[in-house]
């Protein structure tokens, strides 16, 4: 029994003598460091809007872009044509808005390919905010629809009878009231609205640009009210639309629950 305790306590003796002595200061201080580097340590990233849209920039199609550029072009040789050829200002009017809803709609087909084939499923699995892309596509299609619409304005404008504002205003109301219907036919047809959906919306949305041609006055200056309410009610809409379609995708209505 005294062996076996003689041997306890040379074990216990050995361990304390081979065992470097604590110093808590520099224990608590490295500690500290520790906590201060794992606190400044970003384990997820979270995206910017900025760079956000510089991916989906990077990652657009080389078609979206072509089509734009040849929009664009088209937009400029079409009124350079009309206006040669000394086209009557309704014509001209009629003609650049069917123009004009045909190039809004392939500017936000973007969004038709967020919402396609269960994308946004997919992208809602990822670090990136579907909201955010969405906006991204948003404002992306309206910088060329602010392009396009200035160069048929520039482009035609000036070789009009009608003032600029009253030109613009004919060619805002049918792009308007198209894109509020796009924007809808997004939560109606889920994934859906690309290829044939989205060739035949297009050119329905373009012919009902020429409804206007068919009334008599609908280019005189006595219609200018009735252009400016349905302007102001295509903007109401068109927020009411925005908001609708975000909420959808907040409240998981859209998209799966992750």
């Amino acid at each position: 029994m005294n062996e076996e305790a003689g041997k306890g306590i040379w074990k216990e003796s050995g361990k304390e003598a081979w065992r470097f002595p604590v110093d808590d200061e520099k224990r608590a201080a490295s500690l500290e460091k520790i906590r201060e580097a794992a606190k400044k340590q970003q384990i997820r990233h979270y995206p910017g809007f900025w760079e956000c849209a510089a991916s989906q920039l990077h990652f657009q199609s080389w078609t979206y872009w072509a089509m734009q550029a040849v929009f664009l072009t088209a937009g400029i040789l079409l009124t350079q044509y009309m206006m040669a050829r000394g086209a009557d200002t309704e014509s001209v009017c009629v003609t650049l808005s069917m123009f004009f809803v045909a190039g809004g709609n392939v500017a936000l087909s973007g969004m038709g390919r967020i919402f396609s084939y269960h994308m946004a499923e997919l992208e809602q699995t990822l670090y990136m905010d579907l909201k955010q892309m969405v906006c991204v596509q948003l404002a992306l299609a309206g910088f060329i629809d602010i392009v396009m619409c200035s160069v048929l304005v520039v482009c035609a404008g000036k070789n009009l009878q009608i003032p600029t504002g009253s030109f613009l205003l004919y060619l805002l109301v049918p792009f308007l009231w198209s894109d509020i219907i796009y924007l809808h036919m997004l939560t109606v047809f889920r994934g859906g609205i690309r290829g044939y959906i989205q060739t035949v919306y297009g050119l329905a949305a373009a012919a009902a640009a020429m409804l206007p041609a068919f009334i008599g006055d609908a280019y005189e200056a006595a219609s200018l009210p009735v252009w400016g309410l349905l302007l102001a009610a295509g903007v109401i809409m068109l927020v009411w639309e925005l908001r609708r379609l975000l909420w959808k995708m907040n409240g998981g209505e859209l998209i799966c629950l992750n």
